[in-house]
């Protein structure tokens, strides 16, 4: 899954998490912030500001404090304590060790040349609402541990309950439910509504322990979210008969997955892949080829070339390196698809596991959970039909459990747009206005379930 020539990569979470200093025997600990507004740049971005080797990250606003080294918007951090760094999770590993009110050295581009600063890492203040809770706890996966953040109403409940689990993204689900984030606009929209709600950090995110969650593998993610859930179940504010859980993107891919083992009420799926991911691979040049600019030859050379690496990298097991040596017509599309043979959107295992499970059969396998699988109108990174399939193949099971919904007007990130190019424009960093199309759509949808069986919620 590679989308360089269309999009670059966010760090979405100004509210940088490193390391704290209140280390509690019988908790996880928190973390601190750094509190920059930041943001991966694109080839040419680092072309244009002369950056020829590593990566560079944009500081996109000017700081509302003092204590950042007189960093100002069109900075660009190149090393974390003398470090160069090539994606935003080596960015992440570097500064995690650095703990509350200490400072992290940088390395910083000016207009004037580059210099060394110091950045004070912050305390982070507690969530507090006056008519909802923010929970924080724990789960345990393979004895690590990962962060919890629940919300629900003030009060005892049981309340209905949302259980989020995110896409193929490392990047920290632990925003402020007021944020103007896409999952926590989503998550709001429940709130209000009177639902709680539960999220996860995956190992090696934000407070979560673990190693860098890049070589993470898909199966042990994946029990990340089963172990959420089963905790959840359990919390006496959470009716454990009446909980949804919304998969996004490789989400969607996983919710299946632990629902045919961990009944559920409802599962909402947006933007996921239900074929094998080999088929996404060759299919999706097809859609985001022309709206890179490429012409007809081009498109149909990438559908060939891709079809050809991942069967090689998925089907027949093949090593990154030995396509490169033995295959040496596909050697420039295979480090375009990975710079350095072990990762590519995630780790190289970890998308061979996900080309193994076999979606189809597991949406079969989730119960008497009804089922809505949702496609945003200009979402180029989907496809269509993967989300019109799992009804298909739900209701040729069990008929009338599943449907399809078209959302007008949203990207793969929920985002107001009018087009698919409008989206790529918007992820490439024109401003954007995240839309509340998304959580209207599901609790509608629910509330026509639960009208359909009598209930109240």
């Amino acid at each position: 899954m590679k989308f360089n020539r269309l999009i670059k990569p966010v760090i979405t979470s100004a509210l940088f998490l490193v390391g704290s200093a209140n280390l509690l025997a019988s908790e996880l600990p928190r973390r601190g912030i750094v509190g920059l507004p930041l943001q991966m740049m694109n080839e040419q971005q680092l072309s244009d500001a002369g950056i020829q080797d590593g990566a560079g990250i944009l500081v996109t606003q000017n700081p509302t404090r003092p204590d950042v080294g007189g960093i100002v918007a069109g900075d660009i951090i190149l090393k974390i304590d003398g470090k160069r760094f090539n994606s935003a999770p080596e960015f992440n590993n570097l500064v995690r060790p650095f703990l509350a009110d200490l400072w992290i050295p940088m390395t910083i581009k000016t207009k004037s040349g580059e210099k060394d600063v110091k950045v004070k890492v912050q305390a982070r203040a507690d969530e507090k609402y006056d008519d909802v809770d923010v929970i924080l706890s724990s789960v345990t996966t393979n004895g690590i541990r990962v962060r919890t953040i629940f919300t629900k109403p003030k009060g005892n409940g049981p309340f209905p309950t949302l259980f989020w689990i995110q896409g193929i993204s490392t990047g920290s689900v632990d925003q402020p439910l007021v944020a103007n984030n896409y999952i926590t606009k989503v998550l709001k929209k429940f709130s209000d509504a009177g639902y709680a709600t539960m999220r996860v950090e995956k190992i090696g995110v934000g407070d979560s322990e673990g190693p860098n969650p890049m070589l993470v593998n898909l199966i042990d993610e994946v029990d990340v979210f089963r172990q959420g859930l089963l905790a959840l179940k359990k919390m006496p504010s959470v009716n454990p008969d009446n909980i949804t859980v919304f998969g996004h993107s490789m989400g969607g891919c996983i919710a299946p997955i632990i629902c045919s083992e961990i009944p559920v009420k409802n599962i909402i799926s947006y933007g996921t892949v239900t074929e094998s991911w080999l088929e996404w691979q060759i299919k999706a040049p097809r859609i985001q080829g022309p709206l890179s600019g490429q012409t007809p030859n081009e498109v149909r050379q990438d559908v060939l070339n891709a079809a050809r690496f991942y069967s090689y990298l998925y089907t027949e097991r093949k090593s990154f390196d030995w396509i490169v040596q033995n295959v040496p017509d596909l050697a420039e599309y295979a480090r375009t698809q990975s710079a350095d043979g072990v990762n590519m959107t995630r780790s190289i295992e970890y998308m061979r596991q996900a080309n193994d499970a076999n979606y189809c059969d597991f949406w079969t396998k989730t119960g008497d959970a009804k089922v809505l699988s949702i496609f945003g109108e200009n979402d180029f990174i989907a496809l269509r039909d993967d989300q019109e399939l799992i009804p298909k193949v739900i209701n040729e099971k069990t008929p009338g459990r599943s449907e399809f919904l078209l959302l007008p007007g949203n990207d793969h990130l929920f985002r107001k747009t009018t087009s698919m190019a409008d989206s790529v424009a918007k992820f490439n960093g024109t401003p954007f206005e995240q839309s509340d199309a998304l959580g209207k759509a599901c609790l509608d949808w629910l509330k026509k379930q639960n009208f359909l069986e009598g209930l109240d919620w």
